[in-house]
C-alpha cells in the first residue's frame, strides 16, 4: 500500500526508517537487564549448550560476572534508591572489565529454566558469532540485541509490506515503545512477535490457487507450533492452521499429518516441563464461575496498568511512560481498529474464529498467572500478568479488519502515520532522565 509516491514513504518502509532509529536509541539508552527478565535472557542465549532444549544451562565465568554485577546495580535501582544513577560512559568504562576466561559455571535462569531454546535462536546465534571476534562480554551483550533487532525488524518489514489488511493498525502496535524496547532486547518476546507476525505474513499469502499454498501452510503450522511452546497460554493459535487447512488446502491429508505431529510435539515439550506445583490448582475442585469472578475482578482493578505496560514501558520496574502517550496512542489504536472493519461481513467464519483465539489466549494467560504466580488462596485478583503478554494477540486481529485502505482516503489518517512513531522521542527522553 502506498502513502506517498516517494518509496520511501510506504508504511513498510517508513517503519523500518523510524524503528530504526528508535530501537538502536533504546538499545543504547537502556542499561543492561531493565527489560522484563533479561539477566536470565541473556544467560540463556549466550549458554554453552547450543542443542539442550531446556533445562539447566552453563554459562562462561566472564557472562556471569557481567550478568552479576549489573544485576546487583539494576536491584539496586528498583528497590533500595531509583534516584541514583548510571554513568553515561559505562560502556565505556566498563569493556575491559568482563572477558571471556573459558571455564564455565552454572547460569542463573531464576524461574526461566523452563522456557525452550526456540525463543532465544537469533540472540544465541548472534553472540555466537560475536564471540569469534571477541571476549569482551559488554560487546557481545549489545551484539545479541541488536541481532534481535535486525531479525524482528525484518520480520515488521515483510508483514506490513505484504499484509491486505490491518496496515496502519499494526503498524501502531509495532510502534508502541513497549514493542520497540522488546525488539532490542534478549527478552523471549521479541521472538514471539516475530513469529506471529510470520503467521501474519503467510497466511495474507494463502490463495487456493496458488502453487505455494501448501508450503504458506506448513509455515503457518510452523510458527504457530514456535509460539505455543514459548507461552503456552497461546495454546488456541492452533486453531488458525486447523481453519486455513480446511480453506486452503489440496493436499488435506499430507496437511493434516504435519499438524498431527506439530500437536504430537506441543503435547511432549508442554508435559515435559517441570512446572512448579500450582499455588492455586484448578483441579479437582474447578468452579468456573469463581474463575470468572476472579478474572472479571482482576480486570476492574489492573485494566490501566494492563494498557500501560502493553504501550509503553519497562515490564521489570514498572517504569511507565507519560500517561498523554499512553492514551495518544490507544485512541488511534482502537480509531484504525474500528475505523477499518467491514461491519457487512463481521461475522465470518474467520473473524469468528478471530474472536475465539483472542479471548481465549487471553483467559488462558490469567488462569496460568493464577495457577503458578498468584498467592495461594487468592480469590480476587491474579498476580504477575504484564502488558506485553497481550501483544500477540492484539496482533493477531489485524486480520480481522477490511481490506481496504483508509490511508488513502484522509490526510489526517496519513499524518497520525507519519507522527505517531515520533511519541518516542519523549520516551526516550524519559528513560534518559531516569537512568543518568
Amino acid at each position: 500500500m502506498v502513502i506517498n509516491k516517494n518509496k520511501f514513504l510506504n508504511i513498510h518502509n517508513y517503519y523500518v526508517l523510524t524503528s530504526c532509529f528508535y530501537i538502536l536509541l533504546y538499545i543504547f539508552i537502556t542499561p543492561p537487564f531493565y527489560v522484563a527478565d533479561e539477566y536470565a535472557h541473556f544467560q540463556k542465549a549466550t549458554s554453552k549448550e547450543n542443542t539442550v532444549f531446556r533445562g539447566v544451562l552453563t554459562v562462561d565465568k566472564g557472562i556471569k560476572n557481567f550478568a552479576d554485577d549489573y544485576e546487583i546495580l539494576a536491584y539496586k535501582k528498583w528497590k533500595v534508591n531509583r534516584s541514583s544513577k548510571y554513568n553515561k560512559n559505562f560502556i565505556t568504562s566498563d569493556i575491559n572489565k568482563y572477558n571471556l576466561t573459558n571455564e564455565y559455571t552454572q547460569a542463573n535462569l531464576a524461574s526461566l529454566t523452563t522456557y525452550p531454546v526456540t525463543g532465544y535462536l537469533i540472540p544465541k546465534i548472534t553472540s555466537f558469532f560475536a564471540q569469534i571476534f571477541t571476549n569482551k562480554v559488554l560487546i557481545i551483550f549489545y551484539a545479541g540485541r541488536v541481532g534481535n533487532f535486525i531479525f524482528c525488524i525484518i520480520a515488521c518489514w515483510l508483514t506490513l509490506k505484504t499484509i491486505s489488511s490491518g496496515k496502519e493498525y499494526l503498524f501502531l502496535l509495532l510502534s508502541m515503545p513497549m514493542t520497540l524496547t522488546l525488539f532490542g532486547s534478549f527478552n523471549q518476546d521479541a521472538a514471539l512477535f516475530s513469529y506471529t507476525l510470520f503467521i501474519l505474513y503467510f497466511s495474507s499469502k494463502l490463495n487456493s490457487h496458488n502453487k505455494f499454498t501448501e508450503l504458506n501452510l506448513f509455515f503457518i503450522q510452523l510458527f504457530c507450533f514456535l509460539l505455543i511452546i514459548g507461552r503456552p497460554a497461546y495454546l488456541p493459535f492452533g486453531l488458525l492452521p486447523l481453519f486455513f487447512i480446511k480453506k486452503f488446502s489440496y493436499h488435506k491429508l499430507t496437511q493434516f499429518i504435519f499438524f498431527f505431529i506439530f500437536s504430537i510435539l506441543v503435547f511432549y515439550i508442554l508435559s515435559s516441563a517441570e512446572t512448579p506445583l500450582p499455588t492455586n490448582p484448578l483441579f479437582p475442585s474447578l468452579d468456573i464461575f469463581k474463575l470468572l469472578s476472579i478474572i472479571f475482578n482482576d480486570l476492574i482493578v489492573h485494566l490501566p496498568k494492563y494498557i500501560g505496560l502493553m504501550i509503553g514501558g519497562l515490564g521489570r520496574i514498572d517504569l511507565i511512560v507519560n500517561l498523554n502517550i499512553i492514551v495518544i496512542f490507544l485512541l488511534f489504536i482502537v480509531y484504525f481498529f474500528v475505523k477499518n472493519i467491514n461491519y457487512k461481513f463481521l461475522f465470518t467464519h474467520l473473524n469468528l474464529l478471530l474472536i475465539l483465539i483472542f479471548f481465549s489466549s487471553f483467559i488462558l494467560t490469567q488462569l496460568i498467572q493464577y495457577m503458578y504466580f498468584s498467592p495461594s488462596g487468592e480469590t480476587s485478583f491474579i498476580r504477575g500478568v504484564q502488558g506485553r503478554y497481550f501483544i500477540p494477540i492484539f496482533m493477531l486481529l489485524a486480520m480481522f479488519q477490511n481490506k481496504n485502505s483508509i490511508l488513502n482516503n484522509k490526510p489526517i489518517n496519513r499524518a497520525i502515520i507519519y507522527i505517531i512513531p515520533h511519541l518516542n522521542i519523549f520516551v526516550i527522553y524519559q528513560y534518559n532522565s531516569f537512568f543518568y
